[in-house]
């Protein structure tokens, strides 16, 4: 028992132990919510050589991006069915250089809004353990964690809600720029 107390102390957790007699003992192990656990199921996408997550419960569908959904006035947005829907190119938030390629397109939605995420790929479904930022480290304006991922790299989980408001702001600069 002594190991586990000095395991759990170890991770600035306590151990405590309450006996009555006849009735039994009760363990109650304390550990930060720091160290808890946190799975999130993300969809992995790559944007430059960079891997980001995109919680799932917030992703709608991916599509190939063409520049024929565009909207004809050349703003930020692109036809999604019957609508036109704001889109923002990660490329171009996360300020990495522009690349001629083929791109997918990641609707979210968070809010009751939606926006068309652009990415260089959509790698697919995963399942991660969520970490927090350390914010004197990271200036994490668009991120919520990280994880490592399998290979041992390091991806940015990506508050959607964020990126939500970033593409509304950017579209009512261009819209009072006209």
């Amino acid at each position: 028992m002594d190991v586990v107390k000095r395991n759990i102390e170890e991770l600035r957790g306590r151990l405590e132990i309450f006996s009555e007699r006849g009735k039994g003992t009760t363990f109650r192990i304390r550990i930060p919510s720091t160290m808890a656990t946190v799975i999130v199921n993300g969809l992995l996408v790559k944007v430059a050589e960079n891997h980001f997550v995109l919680p799932l419960a917030q992703v709608e569908e991916c599509l190939e991006f063409k520049e024929s959904d565009r909207s004809q006035d050349r703003r930020d947005l692109f036809k999604l069915r019957e609508e036109f829907v704001p889109f923002l190119r990660l490329r171009r938030l996360f300020r990495f250089p522009d690349a001629d390629r083929w791109e997918q397109i990641v609707v979210v939605k968070a809010a009751e809004e939606r926006v068309g995420l652009v990415v260089d790929q959509v790698l697919g479904e995963i399942q991660t353990v969520f970490k927090p930022l350390d914010s004197s480290l990271v200036k994490a304006d668009f991120f919520s964690g990280s994880t490592i991922m399998g290979n041992s790299e390091i991806a940015l989980i990506l508050d959607v809600a964020r990126a939500i408001k970033a593409a509304r702001e950017e579209e009512a600069a261009h819209l009072s720029v006209l």
